[in-house]
């Protein structure tokens, strides 16, 4: 068998988890129109995927290892649930700290660590790492 050959899946796959990824980020910025900017600018663009491509790369490469693959889908399912109670946790601290705001402005302007950057990060961030995910697992089992 020549060395190349189990490269080969790896590599498609790894460019359909990469296509998947860039892909669910693209439509979250073509679809919410509070991140215009980002979607003009490809350098903010690459900025937020960069990020999520390196931790996807490692995650997916770290499979084997572990022996069992994560499950993608209950991973996905799990940070949408977790970014829907972070953002009531934004929701309570926000109009707490601030309570002549509404509440969703409140939630917005909330900064540190309960912020609404550490929503987003966990959902769509973990949602869309996950899903890419799935799909590069899907095609890696396909291929081998």
């Amino acid at each position: 068998m020549n060395s190349a050959t189990p490269r080969l899946p790896t590599l498609l796959a790894d460019t359909a988890g990469f296509a998947v990824l860039a892909i669910l980020y693209a439509l979250c910025l073509a679809i919410y129109p509070g991140v215009r900017s980002v979607a003009l600018d490809p350098v903010r663009f690459v900025a937020l995927y960069l990020p999520f491509a390196l931790i996807g790369i490692f995650v997916w490469h770290q499979e084997p290892a572990i022996g069992k693959s994560p499950r993608w889908a209950a991973v996905a399912i799990s940070s949408i649930g977790l970014g829907f109670f972070f953002f009531l946790c934004n929701i309570a601290i926000g109009h707490y700290l601030d309570p002549e705001l509404p509440l969703l402005t409140a939630a917005i302007e909330l900064r540190g660590p309960w912020g609404i950057a550490t929503t987003l990060l966990v959902c769509p961030g973990v949602t869309f790492l996950a899903l890419s995910s799935w799909a590069r697992s899907r095609l890696y089992r396909a291929l081998l």
